[in-house]
């Protein structure tokens, strides 16, 4: 069985409000990119989040991570829908890529099977940004913790049919990925209340009482057989499962902070990875399948843009490069020209550093 939400891979580490790391105020900004993944037609019912719903969901994140939602504690971390995918331009819908696929990939969370599917769709630059992907069906929303480049958010379309929800789930899965367990740890499922949790730190978290398991009822319940005895429920911690979580606890801010700082620290950074030092515009492997003329005026920072990769002209069609677009090739960059295929140069073709290899002009052999 899947776990209800979150993931075994999350890190054991105890934290303290006392001896935990020292930390200070200063904003911390995670650059984020949505891929949203639909089958076939972009509708509700196929996977389709519309960019309205998605950026409101994030406003929303981003005032429940500030504390002005509810009053609550200021986290200092906010989320950032990110303008470019490394060099890819995502300037339509800032932060948010679109993939259509023939049929849902992620049901199951199995992470030799459904997980490569979904890392492929992955930031070109994925340590460089959290990738959240917004899928069709799903048991649950899921956080991976951040092993190697293999890190996400999966969050299926059923969180965003209740607008009350989708905030609560959203922040409840970025505290997974910032290390946070759940206040009765990890177990399988929604099992019974387990009385022997009452005797252990079950989240490593200092200030968070001791529960039984996970409570799914109303918050104003006079009867929580999950309580432990002595101890109140934290029914408003985000970690929860109630309706009325809207906060996180002092040392559970410290932990998701010293965490950010030290562990993802590379999510923090600005650097983009182009081809070129000083372009912030890049196409990834771009691939000319109809006839198609490159203009300053129609790509993007003026057309003077990076190349990652080789552009691809297929055959029967014909690319035209006019004046004033000046394409920047990696070392190991070219431009093919497949059999059949036409290649008009007015603009320019160079390198970004001292040379790339060229031009290849392919030819049927018969």
């Amino acid at each position: 069985m899947n776990n209800f939400c979150g993931t075994e891979m999350q890190p054991s580490l105890p934290f303290d409000c006392i001896n935990s790391c020292k930390d200070n105020k200063d904003k911390l900004t995670i650059k984020v990119i949505i891929h949203n993944l639909y089958e076939n037609t972009p509708t509700f019912a196929n996977g389709y989040i519309d960019y309205k719903t998605i950026k409101d969901a994030f406003k929303e994140v981003n005032e429940r991570l500030e504390g002005t939602k509810f009053n609550a504690l200021e986290t200092g971390i906010r989320l950032e829908l990110s303008p470019n995918d490394g060099c890819e331009q995502l300037s339509v819908e800032p932060g948010v890529k679109r993939v259509v696929v023939g049929t849902n990939i992620s049901t199951a969370y199995n992470l030799s099977t459904d997980l490569p599917k979904l890392f492929k769709y992955s930031s070109s630059s994925n340590t460089k940004y959290l990738n959240i992907y917004m899928v069709k069906d799903a048991d649950a929303a899921l956080a991976i913790f951040p092993f190697g480049k293999q890190s996400c958010i999966i969050i299926p379309k059923s969180v965003f049919a209740n607008s009350n929800e989708t905030a609560k789930i959203i922040t409840h899965e970025l505290g997974h990925y910032l290390s946070l367990k759940h206040p009765w740890g990890f177990p399988n499922g929604t099992p019974p209340p387990n009385s022997s949790l009452c005797n252990i730190d079950s989240d490593g978290i200092s200030d968070t009482p001791p529960v039984q398991g996970p409570f799914l009822g109303d918050c104003n319940t006079a009867n929580n057989p999950y309580e432990c005895p002595g101890t109140k429920y934290p029914y408003t911690n985000y970690m929860c499962y109630t309706p009325c979580r809207s906060e996180f606890s002092p040392c559970q801010i410290k932990a998701m902070r010293c965490y950010l700082q030290n562990d993802l620290g590379f999510l923090l950074s600005n650097e983009i990875n182009c081809p070129c030092k000083d372009l912030k515009t890049a196409l990834k492997n771009p691939i000319i399948s109809k006839n198609t003329i490159y203009t300053a005026s129609n790509l993007p920072n003026n057309g003077k843009i990076g190349i990652i990769g080789d552009l691809i002209v297929q055959d029967n069609v014909t690319l035209t490069i006019e004046n004033g677009v000046e394409l920047f090739f990696e070392k190991q960059g070219q431009l093919i020209v497949r059999p059949g295929g036409t290649l008009i140069l007015r603009g320019k073709l160079t390198a970004c550093d001292d040379f790339w290899k060229g031009v290849v002009v392919e030819a049927n052999t018969s």
